[in-house]
């Protein structure tokens, strides 16, 4: 019953984030504490699994970043300062078109 409830709110909670851009509004939304982002939204997005595969795809290189450039203290932050620098360039790499999914290169 939990699997289904999550599949189901992962599904509708992606369904807005399916092209580049407003996966990549995302992103700096969450790296600006945008108001129009509920407070859970970002820890749903790094939990949940996409069924699109470029949410998927971008979500992973989101954990990657986090893993590569750790929070000192991860209960205020979710990365480092050079973590956030390159979630910036991930945005910016997905308005341009030359975000690279992996496998793909």
């Amino acid at each position: 019953m939990i699997c289904s409830i999550f599949k189901y709110f992962n599904s509708d909670f992606t369904d807005p984030l399916r092209n580049n851009a407003k996966l990549a509004d995302f992103i700096d939304d969450a790296l600006s504490g945008a108001k129009n982002q509920g407070p859970y939204e970002w820890e749903d997005f790094t939990i949940f699994e996409s069924k699109y595969t470029n949410v998927e795809n971008v979500r992973q290189e989101v954990i990657a970043i986090a893993k590569k450039y750790p929070a000192k203290n991860p209960k205020k932050r979710w990365c480092s300062k050079e973590g956030e620098q390159a979630l910036r360039d991930l945005a910016e790499k997905l308005r341009n078109g030359n975000f690279k999914e992996k496998g793909l290169e």
